[in-house]
């Protein structure tokens, strides 16, 4: 089948009915959904339950939620901290003794080339492993090992007053760890000192509320995600926040610093918001971070940085309000239904966008064709990655920091297109070269939870398709 619409529609909801009734029976916790199949191409418009980190790459690492559990593979991310796993393994503790409990959420950070830290939220606290430095101060870890983290003197990493059940989502990105509540608020535990969000105080080793101002904490809030130096998150009444270094605010005015969490002007006539994301252009000026809004109106808008076309507006110049992403010939999109940008590392800010006939576009910067584009590095506007053509039908899509993968309809393998380095495929090889076109012969075989299934057999785990 060569569109999304041709699938059957009764066998869809056939399938998504079961693996969403089986995931329910067995959600770890109040707010944590195991296996959430709300993403990708069939992904609903209920932002409260978007399932943002299915799979998370940075800098050659990538992990991904299966039925079966987390595995991940890649670069700095073994058990000892500054190996690799070649081949896709489990986090569990037969791969990383130290790890205690089940697990929760995976999140990974990169700054760039060998700083990689894998972090990881169990039912007993945080752990992490990986190159110190990457995400978290060294004074909390200076290790590569895999460990359990004790933060400010609690034993279980988390901010004070908050348990392993109460995490709704798990951010992690260079310099910065983001924490979502199941009761809507926010804490960040970051070595710079305006994305903490609490009018310039704290410290690298102990977490920070978010607040709006001082005394009034950021509250209500459903999804906070962000780009390295930069938070971003979206309210359960459609608002927008964000705070950090040279951020704007999209009602024209100019790029500026802001250690509390300020409220964004909404894009005219978006209606609801389905997801946020945003990524960094860290060798740019003011402004830096470029941030996208996926409205439930299937649009795309997008603010702020667009040195290399990674606004996706099919320019190269700044944005301080809202514009909308264009197709390729130069219609606004009004049929998205993902977006997935580089937030995992602080080079290379690009995106994809998830179209509901399972096209697939990506712009921005493609450092080693890390987003399957013609010009290496450079300003790409949306179009087509090599190796995924018009009668392809993609089923989820993750951008990361130095490559990126997709699913397709009917293939087992992922698609892998980029740097190819010390295992970042996953097929059992650490040669360092590039792939220049989606590859989905050479990765291995994986499921990704919510690329939903055509043939559901339900009475067992994984969900064979």
């Amino acid at each position: 089948m060569k569109r999304l619409s041709k699938i059957g529609n009764d066998i869809q909801r056939l399938c998504l009915y079961s693996i969403l009734s089986l995931a329910a029976l067995s959600s770890y916790s109040q707010c944590i959904i195991q296996c959430n199949t709300n993403a990708g191409v069939y992904s609903n418009n209920d932002p409260k339950t978007i399932a943002y980190d299915n799979m998370g790459s940075s800098f050659h690492s990538t992990f991904a939620a299966q039925p079966t559990g987390y595995i991940v593979w890649g670069e700095d991310i073994a058990n000892a901290g500054n190996a690799n796993h070649l081949s896709p393994v489990f986090i569990n503790s037969t791969n990383y003794p130290a790890l205690t409990g089940n697990v929760y959420l995976v999140g990974l950070g990169s700054y760039s080339i060998n700083a990689v830290q894998l972090i990881v939220l169990t039912s007993t606290g945080l752990f992490a492993g990986g190159r110190p430095g990457a995400v978290m101060s060294t004074s909390i870890k200076s290790t590569n090992v895999f460990a359990k983290l004790t933060i400010n003197g609690k034993t279980d990493g988390l901010p004070t007053g908050i348990t392993p059940d109460s995490v709704k989502m798990l951010f992690v990105m260079d310099w910065s760890i983001i924490i979502t509540t199941c009761g809507g608020r926010v804490f960040v535990l970051s070595r710079d000192v305006n994305i903490r969000g609490n009018g310039g105080g704290g410290s690298a080793t102990a977490w920070s509320q978010v607040m709006q101002s001082a005394g009034v904490p950021l509250t209500g809030i459903i999804a906070a995600r962000g780009a390295s130096t930069v938070g971003f998150a979206l309210k359960s009444d459609t608002t927008i926040w964000t705070w950090g270094d040279n951020v704007v605010l999209g009602n024209a005015s100019a790029a500026s610093n802001s250690s509390y969490a300020s409220q964004m002007t909404v894009p005219t006539g978006i209606g609801g918001v389905k997801m946020i994301q945003a990524t960094l252009n860290n060798w740019a000026t003011t402004p830096a971070v470029s941030y996208y809004l996926l409205g439930t109106d299937k649009k795309v808008y997008s603010l702020g940085a667009n040195n290399v076309g990674q606004l996706g507006d099919r320019t190269t110049t700044n944005k301080l309000v809202w514009v909308n992403a264009l197709n390729t010939n130069s219609s606004v999109i009004n049929d998205a239904l993902w977006i997935s940008a580089n937030e995992h590392d602080h080079f290379y800010p690009n995106l994809g966008v998830l179209k509901s006939n399972g096209n697939m576009l990506t712009c921005g910067n493609n450092n080693t064709f890390m987003v399957g584009r013609s010009t290496n590095n450079n300003t790409n506007h949306l179009d087509f990655p090599a190796g995924i053509s018009s009668t392809d039908t993609i089923l989820y899509c993750e951008i990361g920091g130095h490559t990126s993968a997709y699913v397709k309809y009917n293939t087992q393998r992922y698609g892998y297109v980029g740097h190819h380095r010390n295992g970042s495929i996953g097929n059992n090889n650490g040669a360092d070269n590039t792939i220049t076109s989606v590859d989905f012969a050479t990765p291995p075989v994986i499921s990704v939870c919510g690329t939903v299934c055509d043939t559901p057999k339900i009475y067992t785990k994984p969900f064979f398709c």
